[in-house]
């Protein structure tokens, strides 16, 4: 057995082992579930109660609307039937919840097993790649240079964006200037006194 297999068929042996044992979880919890509902209907039942291994004692069950529920670390609590149910109604649910991921994880183990040799993707044989230490040392000196070209380029473009940033700024600053002699210049056209106080406003 190849490591591919022996790694999927352990996978799958703890996932039926897990499984198993939440099975057996949501089992138990259903009998409880059946009994709570059998006992809440009377407040005295008759029971054997066991003595030793072997033998069992007729006797009655009374408080039955009243349980102790596990809560698991040893801690319990006194609650009342339609209490409990709610309690194991949450725990079946949890049960469930596990056994489909179990299931999902189980078809997913199967399928990655059995797809592969059914498809005969690999034809049964091991993938062999060609390695060259020459070609790879050629490779990676032409990798290395076309790196080297990729970075030059881009401190290039970097270099004629700030230009031409700085450029624009230039003219910009420049027509502002004009714009500024322009109006100079249509002020002193209007031949306004200097001690005109529209001037000074």
């Amino acid at each position: 057995m190849d490591l591919y297999s022996k790694v999927y068929t352990e996978a799958l042996q703890k996932n039926t082992a897990e499984a198993a044992k939440w099975k057996q979880y949501e089992q138990e919890h259903q009998e409880v579930k059946s009994n709570l509902d059998l006992y809440r209907k009377q407040f005295k039942v008759d029971i054997l109660i066991p003595i030793g291994s072997k033998a069992l004692l007729p006797g009655y069950l009374y408080h039955t609307g009243e349980v102790l529920a596990s809560h698991g670390s040893g801690y319990f609590s006194d609650c009342t039937v339609d209490q409990a149910k709610m309690i194991v109604d949450h725990r079946l649910k949890a049960a469930r919840e596990m056994l489909q991921k179990y299931d999902r994880e189980r078809e997913l183990f199967t399928d990655k097993m059995e797809v592969p040799f059914a498809e005969e993707a690999f034809g049964g044989q091991e993938i062999i790649e060609e390695y060259d230490d020459q070609r790879e040392s050629v490779w990676r000196e032409e990798h290395r240079q076309r790196v080297k070209e990729s970075k030059t380029r881009e401190a290039q473009e970097r270099q004629q964006n700030k230009q031409d940033s700085r450029d624009r700024q230039i003219m910009e600053h420049l027509e502002e200037l004009e714009l500024m002699e322009e109006l100079e210049a249509e002020i002193d056209g209007l031949n306004v006194p200097p001690n005109d106080e529209q001037l000074h406003k």
